[in-house]
């Protein structure tokens, strides 16, 4: 169970503005939110994002992964990674780009399960490789309503807080989490003090004072599926 949730100051100012043009939609994000703080990654409305992409948009993995080795092989390079030869990881890393662009364009090019398994080899070698630049374990969640065309994408650092990075709503998926998943790497390096975070009573009462049940009702609904 999630008992804090932290938003950056880019995500408060979203979200105030979202309340201030959209009280319907601003609303269901509230309820959403709440539900990270009463279910967590309990709830069927949680799927890792990682899953999620494999599965339904793998050349945009195959990019994320990438970029995540890109970023990893930085800190080596800073001394602050494993003492593996760097220079053998910096090749690695880069024979991962060139099949994973060979990968790419199969994937435009061809479909079904034929074309789906090379990727899926290539996703797991990447792990390994990961791992090699002293990755830590994919933390990004996203918490989906369907019904409503709505996903917020977030981190769950420890298993008491979760920290939210981006939220979509509607619009073409794969092209968001291209931009989605640059923007919460950058979050994910901004200093702690950009972030406030909440519990969830201080939660509802900073945005929905007065309307705290309603909300939380409304999370309710979202989770029992009504």
């Amino acid at each position: 169970m999630s008992h804090r949730v932290r938003m950056s100051s880019e995500v408060r100012a979203w979200l105030t503005a979202l309340l201030a043009t959209d009280d319907r939609m601003g609303r269901l994000v509230g309820a959403a939110v709440t539900v990270l703080f009463d279910a967590g990654a309990h709830s069927s409305l949680i799927a890792e994002v990682e899953s999620s992409l494999r599965e339904e948009h793998p050349a945009v993995a195959l990019d994320h992964s990438y970029q995540r080795q890109l970023e990893l092989l930085q800190e080596v390079l800073r001394g602050r990674g494993p003492a593996l030869p760097a220079q053998r990881l910096r090749g690695q890393v880069e024979a991962f780009r060139v099949r994973k662009e060979v990968a790419k364009a199969t994937l435009a090019h061809a479909d079904g399960r034929s074309a789906k398994e090379p990727v899926d080899e290539l996703l797991r070698d990447a792990d390994g490789l990961e791992r090699r630049l002293g990755g830590p374990p994919e933390t990004l969640r996203e918490l989906r309503l369907g019904s409503e065309d709505l996903r917020l994408l977030y981190a769950a650092g420890s298993p008491d807080t979760a920290t939210l990075l981006v939220a979509g709503i509607g619009g073409d998926w794969e092209e968001w989490y291209e931009e989605a998943l640059h923007l919460a790497r950058a979050d994910l390096r901004r200093a702690d003090d950009d972030f406030a975070a909440y519990d969830k009573a201080a939660f509802l009462t900073a945005y929905f004072p007065g309307r705290e049940a309603e909300i939380q009702a409304a999370a309710a609904r979202l989770v029992s599926g009504d």
